[in-house]
Order: C-alpha cells, then sequence, then structure tokens
C-alpha cells in the first residue's frame, strides 16, 4: 500500500512538474512572438502629406501588375516601390530612426538615365530590425552623410534624377542592406498581413512617426 501510494504521489509530482514546463514554454514563445513584433520597423509617411500614388508596388510574378489589394491598376511590371508624384523641391523625411549608411548625389535633376544604378539622387538608412529604406530621385544636394537619423529627419528634396519621367519620390524597402529582396510596405490581400506603415490609413498613410 505504501508502495503504490509513493508511486501515485511520484506520478502526481511528474504531471505537475510537466504541466508547468509547458506553460513556461508557452510564455516564453509568447514573449518572443511580442518581441519580434515589437521589434518590426514602421514607416511614416516620407511626406509632409500624401500627394497620391503614380505607381505602387508590382505582386504579379507574370508579365502583368498587381498592387497590394490585388488591383490591376496603378503600375507597372516589375515595379518594387511606391510611387509619390509631387513637385520639385518638396522635402522628404526619414520613415523612421535609423542610420544614413550610403549616398549618391551625382546626377543632374532630370534627364539623368542610369545615373545612380537608376535611383538617380538617392539615400539609403538602415533601421533596427536591419531592414533598409531608399529615398530615389532626390534632387542634387542630398544633406550630408549622417552616423544616424531620427524619424522625420529631412533627407532630401525630390526631383526626377535616374531613370525618371517626371518629379516624384520613389520609396523603397530592403530586406538588408545587400538588397537581395524588395518588400511592399502596404499589408493586403495580394501582400503580405502585417503593414509596414505605422497608419496605412486605407492605402494614404500618415506621418505619424512609431
Amino acid at each position: 500500500m505504501k508502495n503504490t501510494f509513493i508511486k501515485t504521489n511520484i506520478n502526481v509530482q511528474t504531471s505537475v512538474i510537466g504541466v508547468l514546463t509547458l506553460i513556461a514554454v508557452s510564455v516564453l514563445f509568447f514573449a518572443f512572438q511580442t518581441a519580434t513584433a515589437e521589434a518590426q520597423v514602421k514607416y511614416r509617411l516620407p511626406l509632409s502629406s500624401n500627394p497620391g500614388i503614380n505607381a505602387w508596388f508590382d505582386h504579379d510574378s507574370g508579365s502583368g501588375f498587381k498592387r497590394y489589394d490585388c488591383s490591376t491598376s496603378g503600375g507597372y511590371n516589375g515595379h518594387e516601390g511606391t510611387d509619390f508624384s509631387t513637385y520639385l523641391g518638396r522635402p522628404i523625411y526619414a520613415g523612421a530612426h535609423g542610420s544614413l549608411y550610403y549616398r549618391y548625389d551625382n546626377c543632374a535633376n532630370s534627364g539623368s538615365s542610369g545615373c545612380g544604378g537608376g535611383f538617380g539622387n538617392h539615400v539609403r538608412i538602415e533601421h533596427t530590425d536591419s531592414k533598409v529604406t531608399i529615398y530615389a530621385h532626390m534632387k542634387s544636394g542630398t544633406p550630408a552623410w549622417y552616423q544616424s537619423l531620427l524619424c522625420s529627419a529631412q533627407v532630401g528634396e525630390v526631383a526626377s534624377s535616374g531613370d525618371s519621367s517626371g518629379n516624384h519620390l520613389h520609396f523603397e524597402i530592403w530586406n538588408s542592406t545587400s538588397g537581395s529582396y524588395s518588400t511592399d510596405p502596404f499589408s493586403g490581400s495580394c501582400s503580405q498581413v502585417t503593414s509596414y506603415w505605422v497608419n496605412q490609413n486605407n492605402g494614404s498613410p500618415t506621418t505619424q512617426c512609431q
């Protein structure tokens, strides 16, 4: 009888330890997921207001065009950024805090196809989640090479340098400084689940910083 009680007691203790271990693992997993979600950098609109988007990120793997919400209008095949059409000289702002690690500033403000790798005058900012934002086709005279920038710091002015047919800001997100692939900041049925904007606002992102 005594041995049976001891065995039963051991089994109960083992079961309790197993349950507690499972709970502890679940809590740690939830904490990891939360920390990972919080680590994702989100961006503000890189202009003072939204002038309208004249070319969206293309999600069609073929020869057509498809934007984040599966609409087939408002862009062209292979476009890997978001184009905001606006006036010459309009200030451009950093979408989030980060380090400005690359700048190119040797292109004419227009008529300079191929210059700067097609981006024309542009800067690249690496953020704390290792993603990179690119601000392209800018006016010459971009800011000096900063080690660190706060969200909303001015990084340049709108122009039409590089592969561009009119004044606009091309905003692009890379997964890393190597630029192995680009990401659409907009979430939707034909894009990723999570938006990279602080407030996507039904396709018209706001100027709110994270």
